[in-house]
């Protein structure tokens, strides 16, 4: 019963309380809500109030009978929100204080505890639907009727209208602070460096020194942008559509809708127009333009004037050689063959690249293995080696006694 969601369950526990019918159906029998009484009575007499509260809540199911303890369950239950409720709100644990509050009936302060939980988290939207649903259920006239036995015990209530017009109003102010977020984290400084690096790649393979100065500037870039702007952006604006859905006026909704999707058309068309120079930067405008929700002949029109760029730059790239840039410009454009047949491109250019080295190292390798091949050759290096050690150790051993020599000359200068 430690969170919000939790929490909510314990009104729509009650919703069909004092409406019993012939035909009834319950959940819980007499017999039940008497051990969750007796057990909330263990509880409270071992000291456990916050399980004591919660298992008294439990004691006031409702029954196809008369509930034979929920009078005292809910007097009990509303004695320890009380003390357990306001001790949460000091502590600034509101869903806690909403929590204790709700199971002990004292529903003018789980309201003031869930708008006050609303209003240090404005951008969860779980919790804003959380807190519309027990809002509204409020309003309704059969919530004094389910909970009479609870709201006599606790106290008078009335529901305070004015919190579900604060809550139906979150919505619209989401998308604006949504809208204000993206702006703050779209930079276009990060898209001049990005296509600056992407066209500092050297277009030969074999390139070492250009592709170690290119791992420099990858490793520089990524020092600099620890976090990518772009998916910022899109993150934020598909959080601004989660809002959307929840406008409570459809007219209200197509204008949220219709600023979103021009800030959506605004970055796309900033990506293919000024900083096509980079294949993700493409690929980012047709997510941009995807985000919109279109229909699909009219999102197909723009993903084509995508694809027209990106077959231009393609184009560009192996006129230069950049075979690897190339193809991935037609994998921007939907052109998976032409793509391929690039990169198969760029593998023979390696290869024929790299040609005479092999036929380099293939000739060595052959002059070693018939080298290795001929005993008497193999014979005449052994006795070479063989030579050379002792040649090594003769002069070791010359140098050991010229040095032990050296150290009598010096003991007789110094009288030793």
């Amino acid at each position: 019963m430690n969170t919000l969601i939790k929490a909510a369950l314990l009104t729509s526990a009650l919703t069909l309380a004092g409406n019993a019918l012939a035909d009834c159906t319950s959940d819980s029998s007499p017999a039940e809500v008497r051990k969750a009484y007796a057990n909330a009575q263990d509880f409270e007499r071992a000291g456990k109030k916050r399980e004591a509260l919660f298992n008294y809540f439990h004691a006031q199911a409702t029954l196809c009978e008369d509930n034979p303890v929920e009078r005292d369950a809910a007097r009990r239950a509303a004695a320890l929100a009380h003390e357990l409720g306001p001790k949460a709100e000091a502590q600034r644990n509101l869903q806690e204080a909403f929590d204790l509050y709700e199971a002990g009936g004292l529903y003018a302060a789980a309201d003031r505890a869930l708008i006050a939980l609303l209003r240090t988290q404005p951008d969860d939207i779980s919790l804003f639907e959380r807190a519309r649903q027990t809002f509204r259920y409020r309003e309704l006239e059969s919530f004094a009727a389910n909970n009479a036995v609870r709201i006599a015990v606790a106290g008078p209530y009335r529901f305070d209208a004015k919190l579900l017009t604060e809550v139906l109003a979150m919505p619209a102010q989401g998308v604006a602070r949504d809208l204000a977020k993206e702006a703050a984290a779209f930079n276009e400084q990060y898209l001049k460096d990005l296509v600056a690096l992407v066209q500092s790649q050297p277009a030969n393979p074999l390139d070492m020194a250009g592709w170690q100065r290119a791992q420099a500037a990858q490793q520089a870039f990524a020092g600099k942008w620890q976090r990518d702007p772009v998916k910022d952006s899109l993150d934020v604006l598909e959080h601004a559509r989660a809002w959307t859905v929840h406008v409570p006026d459809a007219v209200a909704e197509e204008r949220l809708h219709q600023q979103r999707r021009q800030r959506l058309t605004e970055r796309a068309e900033l990506l293919a127009q000024r900083y096509s120079g980079a294949p993700q930067l493409l690929e980012s405008a047709k997510n941009y333009y995807g985000r919109q929700n279109l229909e699909r002949p009219a999102l197909d029109a723009l993903l084509a004037k995508v694809h027209t760029q990106a077959l231009t730059q393609a184009t560009t790239a192996e006129q230069a050689g950049a075979l690897n840039l190339a193809a991935a410009y037609y994998e921007v454009a939907d052109q998976p063959a032409k793509s391929q047949a690039a990169r198969d491109r760029m593998a023979q250019f390696a290869q024929a690249q790299m040609a005479p080295a092999m036929e380099q190292a293939k000739a060595q390798a052959e002059q070693l293995r018939a080298a290795y091949s001929d005993p008497q050759k193999v014979e005449a290096m052994r006795n070479r080696a063989l030579e050379a050690q002792r040649s090594l150790r003769e002069a070791q051993a010359s140098q050991s006694g010229s040095n032990a020599s050296r150290a009598d000359d010096l003991e007789k200068d110094l009288g030793l």
